[in-house]
């Protein structure tokens, strides 16, 4: 019996504009090839490292400075990153305050601190702010774990205090749910702009038959 959920952050709840990022990068900054940094699901780079936790904001910074128009700034490559982050539609965010009331929620995101405040700004602006909504999120550059990895998965398992057979993982990347399920979790793949409700009633009335 599946007793939490586990969510993906990007291009699960928060949408996610992928050429509106690549392209600020292109215009206010003049990175010739964005698509060296930039992937909604699995990046690149510098920032897979910074997601991954394995080089601070001022590294990252420095990195992207080597390739960017001479002038940029700290606050110019941000921007641009966060371009990225777009809103929560209101559908979601009602579903979500009613599943909250039958099944604690978490989020397992590889994710980075230059859009975290934007996305948990998105969070508020929905109405439902995410350290209320969540028992824990499990960010891959805090844990310095990457999803797909197997660990990040195990890691996350453990501190839920659940078996894997009792969650359910939501995430827009196959790699990431084909992942979750080596390890035990049960897990489904959102396609972004479908309908999440229908998604996840869907695996939970298949879990009780």
């Amino acid at each position: 019996m599946l007793k939490a959920i586990v969510l993906d952050m990007g291009g699960v709840l928060v949408n996610l504009d992928t050429s509106r990022c690549m392209n600020a990068y292109k215009e206010r900054v003049g990175i010739e090839h964005p698509e060296c940094l930039v992937d909604p699901c699995h990046p690149k780079g510098a920032l897979y490292e910074l997601e991954a936790g394995r080089i601070e904001l001022d590294e990252f910074f420095s990195r992207v400075k080597g390739f960017s128009r001479p002038g940029t700034t700290d606050e110019d490559i941000q921007a641009c990153q966060c371009e990225i982050i777009r809103e929560i539609d209101p559908a979601k965010a009602e579903y979500l305050k009613e599943l909250r009331t039958r099944f604690p929620l978490y989020i397992l995101s590889n994710n980075n601190p230059l859009v975290m405040p934007r996305c948990m700004e998105r969070f508020r602006e929905a109405g439902i702010p995410a350290d209320s909504l969540f028992e824990e999120m499990f960010l891959s550059c805090e844990m310095k774990m990457m999803k797909p990895g197997k660990e990040i998965y195990l890691e996350a398992i453990k501190r839920i205090g659940l078996e894997p057979s009792e969650l359910l993982f939501i995430d827009d990347s196959m790699l990431n749910v084909e992942a979750a399920r080596s390890v035990g979790m049960n897990a489904a793949y959102y396609e972004r702009g479908t309908d999440l409700r229908a998604l996840i009633e869907s695996e939970l009335c298949a879990s009780r038959a």
